[in-house]
């Protein structure tokens, strides 16, 4: 099934809540965390049930294999935009590995930004696939649990899936 220039939504359901992702064409753009409203354009068309070859299939998948404890990586079905440097910030993050935690300066440093913290949060703040690009796995310096859209308990939750307590 080619999608052309249609727009796509779809909601998975887990034990964190609702999943959105979205797509454009043949291509994932977003995954909207739970709580979030799904921010798309007007001629989105809601899609409940998936045929196989459909793009968001590959999406959902993944959000389920992560839920079953696996790590998940980004495939060729999924699109991001943004800057230069969110695009390599969201690149070193992606091969994070399921359970482990870096902190914004350690990340900034792993791209050969140090003193760039306060510019990986943002990129944090940009991404359109968590869990994919796991920024939930960004802490603090100082060992706490960092920001997250204003949602702590859900990174939390999130981690905890990973095996990751932070107090």
């Amino acid at each position: 099934m080619r999608c052309q220039n249609n727009h796509y939504l779809t909601s998975v359901a887990t034990p964190l809540g609702l999943f959105h992702i979205y797509s454009a064409g043949e291509f994932i753009k977003r995954i909207f965390l739970p709580g979030a409203a799904p921010d798309v354009p007007f001629e989105t068309e809601f899609v409940q049930d998936l045929a196989p070859e459909h793009p968001l299939t590959e999406a959902v998948k993944l959000i389920k294999r992560w839920l079953d404890g696996k790590d998940v990586r980004i495939t060729a079905c999924f699109q991001t935009e943004g800057t230069a440097f969110q695009r390599e910030v969201w690149s070193a993050l992606a091969k994070l590995p399921r359970g482990e935690v870096v902190s914004y300066s350690r990340l900034a440093q792993m791209i050969g930004k140090p003193g760039a913290a306060r510019a990986v949060g943002q990129a944090m703040a940009a991404n359109p696939i968590p869990l994919l690009i796991p920024c939930h796995r960004v802490i603090a310096a100082d060992g706490s649990i960092g920001g997250f859209g204003g949602r702590e308990e859900l990174k939390r939750q999130m981690l905890a899936l990973e095996g990751v307590i932070i107090k």
